[in-house]
């Protein structure tokens, strides 16, 4: 599955710099460590983080 998601992730960036864009922005559950770790892999880098509480 990582193979297929860096190469998806790659074409994705390919695509984008083919039409003019200089960055990406992703949404990440905070859960999905494995997603986590290959964007940052990737070069990705965390900008925000959004926490809350259930009551």
């Amino acid at each position: 599955m990582t193979e297929m998601a860096t190469k998806a992730i790659e074409e994705l960036q390919e695509r984008v710099k083919e039409l003019g864009m200089d960055s990406i922005g992703l949404s990440v559950f905070g859960n999905n460590k494995n997603a986590q770790r290959l964007y940052e892999k990737m070069g990705y880098t965390s900008s925000s983080i959004t926490m809350y509480k259930l009551l």
